[in-house]
């Protein structure tokens, strides 16, 4: 069976190519994390004693030229150790150049690949002898030769192959590999459609059924080859907490967007996920991308540069990086297909029509939330269990937002409005759609292998926070906050490995807090994210003033109409009435200096902006 495929990834510079990255396959098998590789020739990694010079010479320029190179060769690991295999290397192009290598090892035992593709010729005491019709293979058993004529076997892949050296099964998966490799290049929508067809016709084959379980949803080879070439995975920081439980790996960004999947969601909400321009992966701005994530536990990340970067959608390369992250997938005992399928149904159940409730803004309340979960007070007090459902309903949070209040659906007699009898309308939409969504498909459930007992407990936690999002509540659960923590005194006991074990109930007050905190967190940006975030939640609501105009219903926002807005004013009003104590409350429990700053520093900035606009205002009415 083949075993997932390693990533090079190779940047082509005219006087020097060299290598910036590799994936968690290469890692895991040679040694060499990305540090390893930066700025060295991608040829290092097979010029070694045991290959010819004219082998590795025969690699290099076929691979330069754009041309797959297959056959048996030995590779360096990082300890020094030469590891002997068949291999195929592709080389993938963007720009008629050479962007990236994907090497496919076709055994695991070395001797085993020896004694299967190696023939058996007249030894020779001279292993540096050369010969043009042969290449030099050694193991243990002393020097073998493989023939021209086998090579030439290697590229007959036919029909007939049953009776070569491949066996059937292994030609489909190689077939399909080869397929989805086309998605790396920039295709008409049509062409995507095509090859996702065909790998599904395959993979459904009689013939391949056997054979192609290398794309059972929990193989490696789904997360790091198929599905657009997407994944770089490098352990950057590994953490004890002392509190005897296993803590977090955070891990590099994600390579690239990921292949598309047709369904059909609900009646509503009928969906068919459109290929995403995995063309990206392999443009220079796969490496911004990559270099933005490296950052995404950063208060001051920037999602507006990721929502560029990702053609609007970053809630799919923000939600793979933290989810891998703080490993929800072991927790929820799913794979990292299934998440990326469930993350492409939840975003494009976010409109992209509202300027501001829509997938980016998901996207930066989970960076919010990733980034909260690992200060030091809230990973003392949350679990795995706590932290998991805190990310999830992050992102689910505002899941299919009309771009109204719910002041608006009320008034306006809404269907979701009548459906939920006028309470928290928006907040029991968001989180009722997305678990429709998650359980329609089992291709994106997430919680499929989850105990019953503690998805409950998950559902639960889940609903509580999306519906703590509800504005109309939030001086009732700011007050209950500021009370909980103010206690002299916490309830906690200690576990049999000694973790410390806060009540359920102080874990449920925080959790609210948190997911209110990181909803409403745009005041507490760098200033540039601050003022487009302010714009674009004028816009929406600009947008709700003007509709209730023509409809005759109820002006539920005076202050946001176009014609009369002061932008610099509402600023400061809804951070006078909302966010100053609020996060001075969060930032007494849970100390957040860059938070702090930001907020003063915008508020600051809205003032000045105010100022600026009453004596622009004045010197009009003197004239006139």
């Amino acid at each position: 069976m083949p075993k997932p495929g390693m990533m090079l990834y190779y940047e082509p510079d005219e006087t020097r190519p060299w290598c910036y990255d590799v994936n968690m396959a290469y890692e895991r098998l040679l040694g060499y994390n990305s540090n390893d590789v930066v700025g060295k020739m991608w040829f290092e990694f097979i010029s070694c004693d045991r290959n010819s010079p004219d082998l590795c010479m025969k690699i290099k320029q076929q691979l330069d030229s754009a041309i797959r190179w297959e056959g048996f060769s030995y590779i360096k690991r990082k300890s020094g150790e030469q590891v002997g295999n068949l291999f195929r290397i592709f080389p993938i192009l963007e720009s008629g150049k050479v962007m990236n290598f994907i090497g496919i090892r076709r055994f695991t035992d070395q001797r085993q690949s020896e004694q299967k593709f190696a023939i058996e010729s007249p030894s020779s005491n001279n292993q540096n002898e050369v010969s043009s019709p042969v290449s030099e293979v050694n193991n243990q058993a002393g020097t073998r030769r493989i023939s021209n004529g086998f090579k030439e076997r290697l590229h007959s892949i036919t029909a007939q192959s049953q009776h070569s050296i491949y066996s059937m099964h292994n030609i489909f998966n190689e077939v399909v590999v080869l397929l989805s490799s086309i998605k790396a290049f920039q295709c008409p929508q049509q062409v995507y459609q095509i090859i996702d067809k065909a790998c599904d016709m395959l993979k459904s084959s009689d013939k391949a059924s056997h054979g192609i379980s290398t794309f059972k949803e929990d193989d490696e080879l789904i997360g790091e080859l198929m599905d657009g070439l997407m994944t770089t995975s490098i352990p950057t920081n590994n953490e004890d907490d002392n509190r005897g439980r296993r803590r977090s790996t955070y891990y590099a960004a994600s390579k690239s967007l990921l292949r598309s999947v047709s369904r059909v969601a609900d009646d509503r909400h009928s969906i068919s996920i459109s290929p995403i321009p995995i063309a990206a992966a392999m443009h220079s701005s796969a490496v911004e991308i990559r270099r933005l994530l490296d950052g995404i536990f950063h208060w001051n990340f920037n999602v507006i540069k990721l929502e560029e970067l990702t053609n609007k959608r970053p809630l799919l390369y923000a939600g793979l990086k933290i989810f891998q992250a703080f490993e929800v997938y072991a927790f929820l005992n799913t794979d990292a297909a299934t998440f990326k399928n469930w993350l492409d149904v939840i975003e494009l159940n976010y409109s992209a029509q509202n300027p501001y409730h829509n997938s980016t803004h998901a996207a930066d309340v989970l960076q919010a939330a990733a980034s909260l979960c690992r200060q030091e007070k809230i990973v003392e007090i949350l679990d795995d269990m706590d932290v998991v459902s805190t990310l999830i309903a992050a992102a689910i949070h505002d899941l299919d937002h009309p771009g109204k209040t719910n002041s608006f659906l009320i008034n306006s007699s809404h269907k979701l409005a009548i459906l939920y009898n006028d309470v928290s309308v928006l907040e029991n939409h968001h989180t009722a759609l997305a678990f429709r969504l998650t359980f329609k498909d089992n291709t994106a459930n997430i919680f499929q292998r989850v105990e019953k007992d503690e998805y409950r407990v998950l559902r639960q936690q889940i609903i509580d926070m999306v519906l703590a999002t509800d504005m109309t509540k939030h001086f009732d659960y700011l007050n209950r906050f500021n009370d909980v923590i103010r206690r002299p005194s916490i309830d906690v006991s200690i576990g049999i490995t000694g973790v410390k074990i806060y009540p359920v109930e102080f874990r449920t007050v925080v959790k609210r807090m948190l997911i209110k905190c990181c909803d409403v967190s745009n005041p507490t940006r760098p200033l540039d994210a601050c003022i487009v975030w302010a714009r674009r939640i004028a816009e929406e609501y600009f947008r709700q003033t003007d509709e209730e105009k023509a409809r005759g219903l109820q002006v539920v926002m005076p202050v946001f109409d176009r014609a009369k807005c002061n932008l610099p004013k509402t600023q400061i009003s809804f951070m006078n009435l909302f966010i100053i104590n609020m996060m001075d409350s969060w930032n007494d429990f849970c100390p957040m200096e860059d938070l702090m700053h930001n907020l003063e520093t915008n508020f600051e900035y809205w003032q000045q902006e105010e100022s600026a606009t009453k004596e622009k205002a004045g010197k009009v009415s003197h004239v006139t």
